[in-house]
């Protein structure tokens, strides 16, 4: 049964994740009220969801960024991870949907969260979904700040040259 009484137990990776997602939404808080958006980070879905991408990969975890019906997200292990879920009226600031849930997003949650697009790359994405690349360089440098305390050293995101481009 999927619903807020499903307990959540994430493995190590999953955890790992769960901490750099809430992180990335902290970021994007501080983005929203800088753009004068609503404070459910409505409109910054695929933003933040490049972010969330391309830092899984400095964490060696592969995730994908899915383009749904009007709304993107990322998935990893089959799990659903969408910092801006909020905006759906999704109560947790970072929803989490384990695989045993996920057809329930898929079909019957107002489609948002659809599998469209799979995206493996940025390129991909900005190809595939929509190009919003413009604000990648900007975003990273607030995403940066708030994910310092994770990193185990120097963190840089190369633009083209990164391998969350390829």
């Amino acid at each position: 049964m999927c619903g807020k009484q499903t307990l959540l137990v994430l493995n190590r990776k999953m955890g790992k994740l769960a901490r750099i997602a809430y992180k990335v939404r902290d970021a994007f808080e501080e983005i929203g009220e800088k753009e004068g958006l609503p404070s459910d980070l409505c409109g910054l879905c695929l933003r933040s969801s490049v972010q969330l991408f391309t830092a899984a990969k400095y964490f060696d975890i592969n995730i994908q960024v899915v383009g749904g019906y009007g709304h993107c997200y990322t998935m990893c292990d089959g799990y659903i991870v969408d910092v801006t879920a909020t905006q759906f009226s999704e109560s947790e600031s970072v929803l989490i949907v384990p695989p045993n849930c996920v057809v329930e997003y898929h079909d019957r949650r107002s489609r948002r969260w659809e599998k469209g697009e799979v995206c493996k790359s940025l390129s991909d994405v900005y190809t595939k979904i929509w190009d919003e690349e413009y604000a990648f360089e900007s975003d990273r440098r607030i995403v940066v700040k708030y994910l310092r305390p994770l990193m185990r050293e120097e963190l840089t995101w190369p633009g083209k040259e990164s391998v969350a481009y390829m």
